[in-house]
């Protein structure tokens, strides 16, 4: 075997033989050098939106499964502090439902913000509700504190927990910039069971919350989503499927966004990822992928030669 003579500095300076095929890794070790980050190779932290830990788990799961030299480490974020945990330097990615304000882009240019799927805001109701569908309008006025004549008597209710949908319902623009005003329960799973016994119930969710309390069977068995209608006259209620949500007839829907720095490799390696294999593991999933994904269907053509 060919050997070498390699001098490893240390305070007490020795002389070694090692096989020159480790030549390479003990260079490494000794001058503290170690393989630089690429788009599939490294360690990042990931924070997610509470209702998101799931689905980045599930994302970081495939991706490391698919790319072994990545560490993607997901973590939930408190309340509302996923971005903030990326601008304060803890995490080098987030997946949220909260995109950076103006002000913030242009505090940091660098910031790169893409959306990568999407969710709505759905409307719960007892199946025995006299609802069959309602109407942007009239979500304003129930949950925005003004009522119309013969609304129903209508009781709208929103987890008190929630933090996310009450940050993208509050001032914005299904609520025409008002404050929400609606009875607070104090956990989803308690605003489902109050839907669940009263038929003039209205609760307001998040389409993957509800969908992940139904797969986890924490969601009541009589209920069901309405249906919305636009303010136009003669327009047709449309329900909160993925397709309507994905073409974007379904009116609140909300984009969910991967916010990492330009320049960090892994951070961009992993936002590949989910714009593009990605995206099939969010459509198995309690979000809608952000774009169609192309299927391609293979027809086997006869040969010339075969009879018609």
């Amino acid at each position: 075997m060919h050997m070498l003579l390699f001098r490893c500095f240390s305070s007490r300076p020795a002389f070694v033989l090692i096989p020159g095929l480790l030549l390479g890794l003990i260079l490494g070790s000794c001058t503290g050098g170690s393989t630089p980050e690429s788009p599939i190779r490294g360690e990042m932290r990931l924070v997610a939106d509470p209702g998101l830990l799931s689905v980045a788990s599930m994302q970081s799961e495939l991706f490391t499964r698919y790319y072994p030299d990545a560490r993607v480490v997901t973590i939930g974020a408190d309340s509302l502090s996923a971005l903030n945990s990326l601008l304060s330097g803890r995490s080098k990615a987030a997946l949220t439902l909260r995109c950076p304000s103006p002000d913030a882009g242009k505090l940091t240019p660098s910031l790169r913000v893409e959306p990568v799927a999407r969710d709505a805001v759905v409307l719960v109701v007892n199946e025995n509700s006299p609802l069959t569908y309602i109407s942007k309008e009239a979500v304003f006025q129930a949950f925005s504190g003004m009522r119309a004549d013969g609304d129903n008597g209508l009781l709208p209710l929103i987890a008190a927990d929630d933090t996310i949908l009450r940050e993208l319902l509050d001032g914005g623009d299904a609520l025409k910039g008002r404050k929400l005003q609606a009875y607070g329960c104090r956990s989803q799973q308690e605003m489902l069971q109050r839907v669940a016994g009263d038929s003039h119930a209205v609760g307001i969710i998040l389409r993957s919350a509800f969908q992940t309390a139904r797969a986890d069977h924490a969601a009541p068995d009589k209920l069901r989503l309405l249906a919305v209608s636009a303010d136009a006259a003669g327009a047709e209620p449309v329900t909160p499927d993925p397709e309507n949500i994905l073409n974007g007839s379904y009116p609140f829907v909300a984009e969910v966004c991967y916010i990492y720095y330009s320049g960090e490799a892994l951070p961009a390696g992993f936002g590949a990822w989910l714009s593009a294999e990605g995206q099939k593991a969010f459509e198995n999933g309690p979000l809608v992928p952000y774009r169609q994904r192309v299927r391609t269907i293979i027809l086997s053509a006869k040969q010339a030669s075969d009879p018609l």
